[in-house]
Formats: structure tokens, sequence, C-alpha cells
């Protein structure tokens, strides 16, 4: 994504104009401006002009629209884990509750639909932490990059998402042998 045909040249001992103690990678594209690798954004343009350039209505690259819709995903990741664990921990409480006698059995539906809503949030957990990450993919190499779910981040958010569904497959089984007489 060039923006200019010629790249001011570094010279030797050039320094960046945001941060004086690190030296300057390269020179903008566009004011000639000499940033360290921390301020260059895409491959040859400083922050401001860049902040400009959209500012203008300038396209974003393929890579910052995709390093967006991670972020997006991300946040969606979230929102939902926090629905997930608190679905979880009603059903958990009611569960509980009517195991130890301190709420009338007839309560257990109750819970046991909760836990499929939990199980159904999971999934959604699941599916979002794993199209951030495949976004978050799409949309390197490039500096801004925080918020965006790295693999690390991605599995244990997966695993979460699937945990409620894959602990009710157990109970599920044994109620189906239960139902069918076995």
């Amino acid at each position: 994504m060039n923006h200019s045909t010629t790249v001011p040249p570094l010279p030797p001992g050039a320094i960046c104009v945001h941060h004086p103690e690190r030296a300057a990678a390269r020179a903008c594209a566009r004011c000639g401006g000499f940033v360290c690798s921390g301020c260059l954004v895409g491959d040859d343009l400083c922050e401001d002009c860049k902040r400009r350039l959209l500012r203008e209505g300038t396209p974003w690259s393929p890579a910052e629209k995709a390093r967006a819709q991670a972020r997006r995903w991300g946040r969606t990741a979230e929102r939902l884990l926090r629905v997930e664990l608190f679905l979880g921990a009603v059903a958990a409480l009611i569960l509980v509750a009517v195991t130890i006698g301190a709420a009338p059995p007839v309560l257990r539906p109750v819970a046991l639909a909760d836990w499929v809503l939990t199980s159904v949030a999971g999934l959604g957990v699941a599916v979002a932490a794993a199209q951030s990450w495949r976004w978050s993919e799409r949309g390197r190499p490039g500096p801004a990059v925080s918020g965006v779910v790295r693999t690390i981040d991605a599995v244990p958010l997966v695993l979460l998402g699937l945990l409620p569904g894959a602990l009710s497959v157990a109970p599920a089984l044994s109620a189906l042998r239960r139902a069918a007489g076995g």
C-alpha cells in the first residue's frame, strides 16, 4: 500500500519523531517523518498520516479490516462467555439447592433447561473465539493487533465454550438409558 512513489531515505542515526530514545526504522511515505517500528502502521505510514487518511475516508487495507473483524468477534466471545458463566452458575445453584432439599424438586427441569441454554451460549463462545482467531490470522502481520485473540487465548475460550455441552453428554445418555428401560 504505497501512497508515494518515493520513500525518503533513512539517514544514519535517524531517530523516531515520537520516541527520541528509539532508532527510526523507516521514513513515512506520506510525510517523510522518521518513525520506529512501533509507530509504523502498515508498510509505509506513520500513525499520524494513517489517522489523517482514515479521517479523509481512505479505505482500509484487507489486513486492517481483518484485525477489526477479529476484535469484533473477540468482544462477542467475551460477552457470550459472561452469559454462559452466569447461566451455568444459576443452573448449578438450582441443582445443588434441589439436591440438598433447600428447593422443591419441581425446579430440577428448570435447572436442566438453564443448562441447555448454558450449552448453547457455550457453543456461541466457541464459534466466536474461533472466528476471532481466524480473522486474527488474516490480519497478520501488523502492529494494530491489540485486542485480537491469539491462538493461546482462543483454545481455552473454545474449550470453556464447549465444556457445558460436554458435561451434559453423560447425564443425557444416562437419562436416555433409563427411559429406554436399560
